[in-house]
């Protein structure tokens, strides 16, 4: 169990992040190696109670479902960097309307979870990046960050009380950022630009 346990974890990593594919590649070899040879002679399985062998066919079952995964991820990547660099397009457009980080010293920017990196990539501060153990209290000691911004996207902290926190003058949203609805209707903030699934509103 403890290894069908170690795949799943591995797959986890692996669909949560491009990076970690090549993790997954090169250890679930083995965890499968092992499971299968343990499992290979048919006697044992046999002989086992029905209950157990019904546990085993899940577990294989399982196995299988996570390498045809991997064959779904590896046939998947070669789309990926076109995507992504459509994306670097977009944000690079919405940079062009921000002043340079060197004269940024007024500027209080608004990024979502996972645009944030690209931004402090380009030497500015975001609200947020995907850094996620950097914005968590029991790391830093100060506040919840990720919490707050979960609470914002879920509709549980009213988002004037959240702009009124920081007092953002640019807010940089991305496709799926609920402040989109909320600033297409609010006349203190104005859309300056779009490009790609980004809109870049600024505080009147």
């Amino acid at each position: 169990l403890r290894y069908v346990l170690l795949t799943c974890g591995l797959l986890i990593l692996a669909l949560s992040s491009t990076r970690n594919l090549m993790l997954f590649a090169g250890l679930v070899p083995f965890t499968l190696a092992y499971y299968l040879h343990h499992h290979a002679d048919r006697k044992k399985i046999t002989s086992v109670p029905s209950h157990q062998r019904m546990r085993i066919l899940i577990v294989r079952s399982l196995l299988i479902a996570l390498v045809l995964i991997l064959i779904f991820e590896i046939f998947y990547f070669p789309n990926r960097p076109k995507s992504n660099q459509i994306q670097t397009q977009a944000l690079n457009n919405m940079i062009s309307y921000l002043p340079p980080p060197e004269n940024a010293g007024k500027l209080v920017l608004y990024t979502g979870y996972n645009d944030g990196a690209y931004l402090e990539f380009q030497g500015y501060r975001p609200y947020i990046d995907a850094r996620a153990e950097v914005f968590v209290l029991e790391n830093n000691h100060q506040k919840d960050v990720m919490k707050e911004y979960y609470q914002l996207q879920v509709g549980q902290l009213h988002y004037r009380e959240f702009l009124k926190r920081y007092n953002f003058t640019h807010l940089l949203l991305g496709r799926q950022d609920i402040l989109r609805a909320y600033l297409a209707e609010d006349r203190d903030y104005q859309l300056i630009t779009t490009s790609g699934d980004y809109q870049l509103y600024v505080k009147r």
